[in-house]
């Protein structure tokens, strides 16, 4: 029953997103969240830290997994002319664009661009504020009906994508596979 809260260093906010998402599967998610901008803006507004380890009392986790959260490349395949689903790449433009990639170039079929840089300031690793990021999923694709999954090149990035979208108040899932998994299937 207890809040958890999510913190990051030096820019590791892509971590802290992933591992949201795993607090997600495990059925955590509602009493999950990520402190913006991690320690470094904790310190920078003023907040103190400590080194002393807190008390705690020990207790037994029963997870109430959410197999939802993830889908595989059958899932993808079984729905990719389905218009109730939005893909988003989290990837850079130039590989949703297929300028480059290995071991094939492109994206699946049907997906949008949405890369995961757009969603947080590549100096302070803090999100952007909330109407930037309304705004950058106010496309006529998505719609609070419809669901959407998200993908990147191997799952962390498009974890960042997962989270604010999730945030957003949209049904969310995670193609971990991502283009890993879907550029190395010739079938």
């Amino acid at each position: 029953h207890s809040k958890i809260v999510l913190s990051y260093t030096n820019g590791n906010l892509i971590l802290a997103c992933r591992m949201f998402l795993i607090f997600d599967y495990l059925g955590l998610g509602n009493q999950t969240c990520i402190l913006n901008g991690g320690i470094d803006a904790w310190k920078n507004a003023g907040n103190r830290l400590t080194s002393e380890e807190p008390s705690y009392k020990k207790t037994k986790l029963i997870p109430n997994v959410k197999n939802e959260v993830f889908v595989d490349t059958s899932w993808i395949l079984k729905n990719l002319t389905n218009k109730d689903i939005v893909l988003i790449d989290a990837r850079p433009v130039s590989y949703y664009e297929g300028k480059t990639g290995i071991p094939r170039a492109g994206h699946i079929p049907g997906a949008i661009n949405i890369p995961n840089t757009k969603l947080f300031d590549e100096s302070t690793y803090q999100f952007v504020p909330d109407a930037k990021l309304i705004e950058l999923f106010n496309v006529p694709e998505i719609s609070k009906n419809k669901e959407i999954v998200c993908y990147c090149f191997v799952g962390n990035a498009a974890s960042s994508v997962y989270f604010i979208v999730r945030y957003l108040g949209y049904k969310v899932h995670l193609y971990d596979g991502s283009m890993e998994e879907w550029s190395n299937r010739f079938d």
